[in-house]
């Protein structure tokens, strides 16, 4: 393949048109983010189990927040509960200045600070594949603007492979960082296991003596080879320096599947979704077909580590979509090659393919959309704010906001699902289920002496009327006080 020539004008004029058209790429999605409000219905109790942190100097041992039991796994309970403890404390101090404006500012900086870093850390590659790949995270990072611990992990993923990959082509020494990267990402989010596999992976290669660069004069001396693979190897050790200690093993199991896991949409594959629920992930189809034709065509050129990072990330995403994330961050780990044999009508072609998850989500474009109204039960919790309830049976996605609004009350489940039979009756519960004259759903809103209802009218995954509402009009325990398009508030007649 022949290379082109950087130094003459015509290349030079194309590369700062095409860096000119990632920075208006990364600002355009800067204002995608900002586009989608605050929604993440876990963000509630996290910022809630921050403000206990930072309130009491310690980590909650219980659930503070549901009046329901927690499940007979105590260790993974206590993991729920103590995973994330410093991503809470940030998060919580953000919302305490910034409310809900400043939280998706916060989000936006993040994210945007993501697709810099990838734009960074393909530098030297092709500026096609560098373009499709800062088109691909773009996309994938906005079906993850979720404001909860996971968005820490995502500019991690890409500084750990930063640090990994310039310590092995001889451009940095920060590799004595990396201890820093794990120690924090371990005690913002459970997910850095992850970082041990790619760490790991690097070890591999630097200890099998396989290429691990394009450039056949850099190879790691006897030196550095131990100076790399001791400092790995503290950095995983770093991992298990969390409240959660060596019970994180436990995150291994990705396969392991539950009765909540197994229906819930993040924990299935992007294939099973659409086969189904007919629910496409475009990005994750692009990302998937780009990664894998870039692969095979450039399998012998490709260093060892940067293979099997995305491999693995590639079997990973096919586990769950919440995992699609990190296939796209570690991809760049391929455009980032010098020398990759594409042809360049091809490499336009990748562009154009990234393009169109772009052109799909330009229906959610509307920047600096700051407003929860249409999200939250904000009318409802206004006027319990005058009626002091105890035990509040609210819609799941509602839990942790009726949670942290209404500090006197506890709530019958939240985000965190501690226990699987709990979730059973709020579901039953929830479907107004009567069998063989018992009353299902009465008896578990007598059985933890409920004393407030808070739900909208149509569920929000099947958009059917909740079945809990109607029977509840037609109870002379209940009364309805407040409704409308979006909320149905009852409490109970003393």
């Amino acid at each position: 393949m022949k290379i082109t020539n950087l130094t003459t004008p015509k290349a030079r004029r194309d590369k700062r048109i095409l860096a000119a058209a990632a920075v208006l790429v990364i600002v355009f999605f800067a204002l995608l983010y900002s586009s989608i409000s605050l929604w993440d219905p876990d963000f509630w109790w996290h910022i809630n189990t921050g403000k206990y942190i930072v309130e009491h100097g310690s980590l909650p041992d219980k659930d503070l927040f549901v009046f329901t039991p927690m499940g007979k796994d105590m260790k993974a309970n206590i993991a729920t509960l103590k995973g994330y403890w410093l991503a809470q404390i940030v998060l919580y101090e953000v919302w305490k200045i910034g409310g809900v404006t400043g939280t998706i500012v916060f989000r936006v900086i993040l994210l945007a600070l993501t697709l810099w870093m990838v734009w960074r850390f393909t530098r030297g590659g092709s500026t096609y594949l560098r373009l499709a790949g800062l088109l691909l995270a773009g996309n994938t990072l906005f079906y993850f603007t979720g404001e909860r611990p996971q968005i820490f992990v995502f500019p991690l993923t890409i500084l750990l492979l930063m640090i990994l990959q310039a310590y092995i082509e001889k451009r940095s020494k920060a590799i004595f960082l990396l201890p820093v990267v794990t120690l924090l990402w371990t005690n913002l989010h459970r997910s850095s296991l992850f970082a041990v596999v790619i760490i790991l992976i690097y070890v591999t290669g630097s200890l099998v003596h396989l290429r691990q660069t394009f450039d056949d004069n850099i190879s790691l001396d006897r030196r550095r080879k131990a100076i790399f693979t001791l400092v790995c190897l503290f950095s995983v050790a770093t991992v298990f320096a969390s409240p959660v200690g060596f019970d994180k093993i436990k995150d291994l199991n990705v396969f392991q599947r539950s009765v909540w896991t197994g229906g819930t949409i993040e924990f299935l594959s992007p294939f099973v979704l659409f086969s189904l629920y007919h629910k496409l992930y475009p990005v994750y189809m692009a990302c998937l077909l780009i990664a894998v034709a870039v692969l095979l065509t450039n399998i012998r050129r490709t260093p060892l580590a940067a293979a099997l990072c995305v491999i693995a990330t590639l079997v990973l995403s096919l586990t769950g979509a919440r995992y699609m994330v990190f296939l796209a961050l570690t991809v760049p780990l391929l455009f980032r090659l010098p020398q990759i044999r594409l042809n360049k009508y091809v490499q336009k072609a990748a562009v154009l393919i990234a393009l169109v998850p772009v052109v799909l989500n330009m229906s959610y474009f509307r920047p600096f959309n700051f407003s929860i109204r249409e999200t939250y039960p904000l009318k409802s919790v206004s006027i319990l704010k005058e009626k002091s309830p105890k035990r509040v049976f609210a819609y799941l996605e509602w839990g942790g906001f009726a949670g942290y609004f209404l500090p006197g009350a506890r709530v019958f489940i939240d985000g965190k699902i501690l226990s699987e039979g709990v979730l059973a009756q709020y579901e039953a519960t929830l479907e107004g289920t009567e069998a063989m004259g018992q009353k299902e759903w009465k008896y578990n809103l007598d059985r933890y002496d409920v004393d407030t209802i808070i739900l909208p009218p149509n569920d929000f995954v099947t958009g059917k009327p909740i079945a809990l509402i109607n029977r509840l009009l037609v109870d002379n325990d209940w009364e309805k006080i407040y409704q409308d398009d979006r909320q149905v508030l009852f409490v109970k007649r003393q």
